[in-house]
């Protein structure tokens, strides 16, 4: 085993995300960026990296904010019965022996509490011994980007229903327009508005606060959707290799159809091309998971958690 001594671990953070995703950008074989990963952070799981044998391997310490939304949202969910304060979370580029790099993360961990292996398939630990399975969570929602453009085919016409309901009703007294660093200021404002037709939880609010004020319009790119010059919706996300990664999607709920409108619209006018739409996870959420699950995504990512 390599010297632990030698193995620098950097806090992943606004600074040092992008450092990540660069030595990321030639492989395909994992939907998650740094910046997702980088978006535990606000739901309560702060996160290091370190370079080893090839790989980037990930750690994060659970804070109690994630333990009370997981507790909040899935009560079935054995991380609240355990006394658990570290993970170790699948490596990119993994190369060498899985357990030698379990220990490095140990090492650094430093730590008798019980840990979990997260983000792992069940393949990558067919040869580990000390495993017990928890349970297995939907991490990822893939979309074909041209599908979400227009609602292509009849699996998508409910909602072609509703895209075309707006442009029926609202379309005239609407506008939408490209997100810059000179308008981060409406969106801003309309998340602190405290707006009934919008819900935000606080770690959301934070994420988005932080995302916004981290700008970066040669990876980023969103819409601002306008009705009677009134902000009503808004939408940001992020591109790498064939994936556009979208981590905001707000909208009135009273204005029907302007969800629709408001994911077309954005793919459309910031010309995304990338092969894949990542809508991220369910957030445990039962209505969340449901209308994710109505858009048709060719693709779950299905992630294992392990207690070691």
């Amino acid at each position: 085993m390599n010297n632990v001594k030698n193995i620098n671990w950097i806090n992943l953070d606004w600074d040092t995300y992008k450092d990540v995703d660069i030595l990321l950008k030639n492989t395909m074989n994992e939907p998650f960026s740094a910046l997702t990963y980088l978006g535990w952070k606000y739901y309560g799981v702060n996160i290091k990296f370190a370079f080893h044998n090839e790989s980037i391997l990930f750690i994060g310490e659970i804070k109690n904010r994630f333990k009370n939304l997981i507790r909040d949202n899935d009560t079935n969910n054995k991380l609240v019965d355990f006394n658990i304060k570290n993970t170790i979370i699948r490596p990119f580029f993994f190369k060498g022996d899985l357990e030698d790099v379990i220990k490095i993360c140990k090492e650094e961990i430093n730590s008798t509490d019980n840990i979990i292996l997260e983000n792992f398939y069940a393949d990558d630990l067919e040869n580990v011994s000390f495993k017990e399975h928890l349970w297995e969570w939907d991490s990822n929602y893939i979309y074909e980007t041209e599908k979400l453009k227009f609602f292509k085919g009849k699996s998508l016409q409910k909602k072609r229903n509703l895209l075309n309901y707006f442009n029926l009703n609202y379309l005239s007294n609407s506008s939408i327009e490209k997100v810059t660093k000179d308008n981060l200021n409406v969106i801003l404002e309309l998340i602190d508005s405290g707006s009934d037709e919008i819900e935000f939880i606080e770690a959301e609010i934070e994420f988005y606060k932080d995302l916004l004020n981290n700008f970066d319009e040669k990876t980023m790119s969103g819409s601002i959707l306008y009705l009677n010059n009134e902000v009503i919706g808004f939408t940001l996300g992020y591109s790498r290799n064939n994936y556009y990664e979208i981590y905001i999607e707000k909208a009135w709920k009273s204005i029907k159809g302007s969800y629709q409108y408001l994911l077309s619209q954005n793919l459309i006018i910031n010309n995304i091309n990338t092969e894949f739409i990542d809508r991220q996870d369910g957030a445990s959420s039962e209505g969340i998971i449901k209308s994710k699950l109505s858009y048709k995504p060719i693709k779950i990512s299905r992630r294992s958690v392990y207690l070691i």
